[in-house]
């Protein structure tokens, strides 16, 4: 499944996983020009890049609907609400969680060994 992010500012699209491939023109094209070569440089740098545009993005849109899309009985009875302190908790802390490569590497190893003998959804809980 392609997730794709729509830049606001400059209409350009991206590919959550392969910024550089869909980037071409535009303000944001000259920050995803240099391509690390090795594979890990190349996982460490779309994180990085991407962390940089997650923090830097309007979360509440998450919690934005199109009125205009709707009919009009339930377009009247919408509530605008917003992301709750527990989740922006969540989101702090998933952040920072996200930055502990050593952890990942962990994970991954124990998910590769316990691969042989349990279920992907046994591992993950």
């Amino acid at each position: 499944m392609k997730t794709t992010v729509c830049f606001r500012e400059t209409d350009e699209r991206c590919d959550v996983y392969n910024c550089d491939s869909t980037l071409s023109t535009g303000s944001l094209s000259s920050s995803f020009s240099f391509r690390p070569r090795g594979s890990l440089a190349r996982a460490l740098y779309h994180k990085q890049k991407h962390d940089e545009y997650l923090s830097s993005f309007d979360k509440n849109e998450w919690y934005h609907c199109q009125l205009l899309k709707l009919p009009a009985s339930l377009a009247s009875s919408f509530v605008q609400l917003g992301p709750d302190n527990d989740t922006i908790e969540f989101l702090e802390q998933s952040e920072k969680k996200s930055d502990w490569i050593l952890t990942q590497i962990w994970h991954s190893i124990v998910k590769a060994v316990l691969g042989f003998f349990m279920p992907q959804t046994s591992i993950n809980g």
